[in-house]
């Protein structure tokens, strides 16, 4: 079970640092934004500032999903 709780501990913060880190931007946009000028290096920075929460949430469902695999798969024999 060590890995497996692991594994599905770590989906889990990878999960809440995303959502965490979503939230944090929304609250940003709303009063940073206006001060920050447009530019080819702003949209960049803008685009991955917004793909990195969702890439972190998509990262911690596979290990979850990874994690049951893997509690599914263990065999306990008994002796």
């Amino acid at each position: 079970m060590g890995l497996v709780g692991g594994l599905i501990a770590f989906g889990i913060a990878i999960m809440g640092f995303g959502f965490f880190w979503k939230l944090f931007d929304d609250i940003i946009d709303t009063y940073i934004v206006q001060y920050v000028l447009g530019g080819n290096y702003y949209i960049l920075s803008d685009a991955i500032w917004n793909w990195l929460p969702w890439i972190l949430v998509i990262f911690g469902i596979i290990s979850l999903i990874s994690g049951a695999i893997v509690y599914r798969g263990t065999v306990v024999q008994y002796e």
